[in-house]
């Protein structure tokens, strides 16, 4: 990555990206807000690792993976880059439904990550597992390399009101 200008970098919870035209508004606003690097959650998509063009072959895009269940309709994460950082994605590594990482190629290397945390009222369970993989993720990072998170992380701040709030 060649620094010519500040980098724009957004999320955005789609709610499903199997619609042509949803895509389409996605690169409408990146075009519009001139965003280089867009990280998207829920996207629907479970399709496996593709690496697409746009119809206007302006932005690439990367899908995440689900091989355990394919079927399952929520969920999902993409990454979408400006046509012109192409050249600097070293790897892409589809982690699962609600996880994957891109890296970038620079002097100093990104290390991007898209991810989707469960929501309050999904099981205990999967949010434990969801962190401490975002946890391991995070560890083997090196430290050198700009590590970035972007996604929907379903947080609540503040303090519980009564033993009922999770």
């Amino acid at each position: 990555i060649q620094k010519t200008r500040p980098y724009i970098v957004c999320h955005v919870n789609a709610q499903g990206l199997r619609k042509r035209q949803i895509r389409q508004d996605v690169e409408a606003y990146m075009e519009e807000y001139k965003v280089d690097i867009m990280g998207i959650t829920e996207t629907h998509i479970n399709t496996g690792h593709v690496e697409g063009q746009s119809a206007n072959r302006s932005f690439i895009w990367y899908f995440g993976l689900h091989p355990e269940k394919p079927e399952e309709p929520h969920g999902g994460v993409a990454l979408v880059i400006r046509k012109t950082l192409r050249r600097a994605v070293e790897e892409v590594t589809p982690i699962n439904k609600r996880m994957m990482r891109v890296i970038l190629r620079g002097t100093i290397p990104w290390h991007i990550h898209v991810a989707y945390a469960p929501h309050a009222e999904r099981p205990d369970e999967e949010k434990e597992e969801f962190y401490a993989l975002a946890s391991e993720w995070v560890r083997v990072t090196p430290r050198k390399a700009i590590n970035m998170w972007i996604g929907d992380f379903n947080v609540k701040l503040g303090m519980k009101r009564d033993e009922m709030e999770t």
